[in-house]
């Protein structure tokens, strides 16, 4: 046996990080549940940064849960956008919307389905601005999936519009 390459303190913080996710993402996994078993998201966009784990986990059920004969969910990652102004924000959502373009298979999937952007927290919602920005201007439907938000004024869950 080879000694694993992570160390047993690590060992312990991934499996506090995950155990932490589970009941989020079993709610939302409910609530998106008919999307789910129909496979009706064709693309997973995680945040690449705390969004990577709950990206991968939910590109995993919606692998296990779709229609047998439907092609795999894929999974891919964007930086996100924190503290960008809105001239800067103007250029992000233009270089996403060429990265996705010229991702042939990224841009066949968002044509075929929805897409679900994965991030773990939520305190503004500026840093998914440009992706959502982009999306919108691709003329994709999508949906935004939250392990926590964390903001002082009130969003109600499923209803999160960040593009006003």
């Amino acid at each position: 046996n080879k000694p694993s390459p992570v160390s047993e303190k690590d060992q312990k913080y991934i499996h506090e990080v995950t155990e932490s996710m589970y009941k989020p993402i079993s709610e939302i996994a409910t609530d998106i549940k008919e999307d789910l078993v129909q496979g009706n998201f064709t693309l997973i966009i995680g945040d690449d940064a705390s969004g990577r784990i709950p990206a991968l986990i939910f590109t995993e059920i919606a692998n296990q849960t779709k229609p047998t004969n439907q092609e795999k969910t894929r999974c891919i990652f964007f930086a996100g956008s924190k503290g960008l102004d809105k001239l800067a924000q103007e250029v992000k959502t233009r270089k996403l919307i060429n990265q996705l373009n010229k991702d042939k298979t990224s841009r066949d999937m968002i044509q075929k389905g929805k897409v679900l952007i994965v991030t773990d927290t939520i305190a503004s919602g500026n840093s998914l601005i440009p992706l959502t920005r982009a999306l919108k201007q691709l003329g994709v439907n999508y949906e935004i999936a939250t392990i926590a938000i964390t903001s002082n004024k009130f969003i109600e869950p499923g209803v999160l519009d960040i593009d006003k």
